[in-house]
Formats: structure tokens, sequence, C-alpha cells
């Protein structure tokens, strides 16, 4: 297992904590803000050193130059559906473990939905995923989301990640810290935070800030409040704060209206 262990390190901060910024939307959401200038997006996070990146294979042949020239870990996604068709819950696979060593990334992930109509389907397919990446040394990343009656069910999420044999598992926030809290408590794998549709850069400092100081979360996963911010630069800083060295929400909201104020004069 010593090609898994390496390929880890370069997704795992060794401060033990990890920002990964995922790039998949545009197969399901299509040419949204941040995709539409993917090149763009990527050029400011290779820059930033975010911990790792999520993208489709066809992202990643067409920007390898960039990448190859980063110390960004890279992970493949494997799994897909597009919102155009009422099945967009249910994930397919359209890469392969196989692609992922071809292209050269530090590891695979992929998306499970539980608790709907195509949950045995996609958990057949993770059954698949997972025995490949053991047997070829490849980290996975479990995106899993779990709902039932409209309720999260975090605790669920990890533990299927953790029974499956995942590396490391990615879940939703629900807004209850508390319960979140105890779900995610003894998870057995590093477990990484979604961070949702986009939302206003405080409320998000706010939300990370709660869950750094309150749970053991190992980072986050977080796409669209990253690549989607005007000032993606300094959001990442302050997240980088937040991530690292548990700053603060009043230290967090202060550096980034210094950091937005500094850079706007500079221009």
């Amino acid at each position: 297992m010593i090609g898994k262990v390496r390929r880890l390190q370069r997704i795992l901060n060794a401060s033990g904590r990890s920002i990964i910024v995922p790039m998949d939307h545009g197969f399901t959401l299509g040419r949204i803000a941040g995709i539409k200038q993917i090149g763009s997006s990527i050029d400011k996070l290779t820059q930033s050193s975010v911990d790792a990146l999520v993208m489709h294979k066809g992202t990643i042949i067409k920007h390898y130059e960039t990448l190859q020239k980063s110390n960004v870990g890279l992970l493949l996604h494997i799994s897909g559906s597009t919102n155009l068709c009422n099945l967009s819950n249910r994930k397919v696979l359209v890469s392969s473990v196989e692609e992922a060593i071809r292209l050269g990334c530090d590891g695979v992930s992929m998306h499970v939905n539980l608790g709907g109509e195509y949950e045995s389907e996609m958990i057949h397919d993770f059954g698949i995923i997972s025995d490949e990446c053991n047997k070829k040394g490849m980290p996975l990343l479990a995106m899993i989301y779990a709902k039932s009656e409209g309720k999260s069910n975090v605790g669920h999420a990890i533990q299927v990640a953790y029974e499956m044999g995942a590396d490391m598992v990615k879940v939703g926030f629900d807004g209850d810290y508390e319960s979140f809290a105890e779900e995610v408590e003894g998870a057995g794998l590093p477990v990484f935070v979604a961070g949702g549709e986009r939302c206003a850069e405080e409320d998000l400092f706010k939300m990370l800030c709660t869950i750094f100081s309150t749970t053991t979360v190992s980072g986050i996963s977080m796409g669209r409040n990253v690549f989607q911010s005007n000032h993606i630069d300094e959001t990442l800083q302050v997240i980088k704060g937040i991530v690292y060295e548990q700053a603060t929400l009043e230290e967090s909201i202060e550096l980034y209206h210094k950091l937005v104020t500094l850079n706007r004069d500079k221009e």
C-alpha cells in the first residue's frame, strides 16, 4: 500500500487538515460562473496552493500543462449526471481508476447518493471502485449524501464510506452544528465538509469557524464558494487561516476586508 500512502500525502496537508476544491460542477450544472472561465480559475487556485483539486478527465487533459507546474494534489472525478433530466441524483461511472493512473492523478473521487431509488446501483459501483483503488494503490474520496424523508444523515454517510473502504469522505452540512459534531466524532477516516451553494463570504466564514472550532473534521471540499468568489485569493487566504490555524470569525472577517482593500488599492 506504499503507493496509496504516498499519493495520500499529496492530498492531505501535513497539518492534518486540507483544503480540496472540486471543479466538477460544469458536468452537472453547465457553464456556470467560475467554470465558464475555468482556465483562469485553475490558474488562481494553483497559485493559491490549495491542497488538491477534483476534476473530470477532459478538464485535466486540457489544462494539464498548468496543473503539472504546481504541487497541488489532483483527483479524477469518475462519476456524474446532469441536471437536465429527472434522474440527476442517479450518478453513473464515467471514468475509471485505470484512467486516473494514466493521467498521473493522486486519487479518485466518486459521488454516491443514499436514500433514493437508485441507491443500490451507486453502492454497487462504489464497491467496484473501492476494490480497484485498493488493488492499484489509489486513494478514494467518497462524496456521499444521505437523505431520508428530507433529513440529512451525515453519520450514516460516514459509516457507509468507512465500511466500504474509502480513504476520505465528503459530507454535506445541514446547519445543525450540534448534530453534525456528534455524527462526525470518531469517524475513523478523514471527513471533509462540503461548501454547498454559493453564499456571502461572511456567512461562509461563520459556518467554517464554527465547524472547525467544534468538530473533528479534517478539512473542506468546497467548490462554488471558492471559484465563484469575486476575490478568490483573499477568500482562500482567510479559509486557510480558519482550516489550518482555527482563526476566529472576528479575525477572519477583519483579514478578509483588509486583503480586499489592499488588493483594490494595488489595481
